[in-house]
């Protein structure tokens, strides 16, 4: 399981779990309008851990549409069905 580390505006640490999926060796992850994407937002800083080794790291909103539809098609193609319910009740 990959986890993603972020602080809420209380300080509070937010551990949340993270699907990632991989477009022409890049890492890329989903989130919706979340506790977690807020914080991201919000300037948090972010460490994701991965087999308990935790590793800082950037999110950087994408803005170019194909990209977009290709993270998007490696969602659907990785996570099958979790994917879509996941587009259908969001979480955090």
């Amino acid at each position: 399981m990959i986890r993603g580390l972020t602080q809420d505006e209380d300080g509070d640490e937010r551990d949340t779990k993270i699907w990632v999926a991989v477009v022409s060796s890049e890492p890329y992850i989903r989130m919706a309008n979340t506790r977690w994407y807020k914080n991201l937002e919000r300037g948090s800083s972010l460490t994701v851990v991965m087999d308990e080794k935790q590793y800082p790291a950037t999110a950087v909103r994408v803005q170019d549409t194909k990209l977009i539809e290709q993270v998007h098609a490696k969602f659907r193609q990785t996570y099958g069905f979790q994917d879509r319910l996941v587009g259908i009740f969001g979480g955090d």
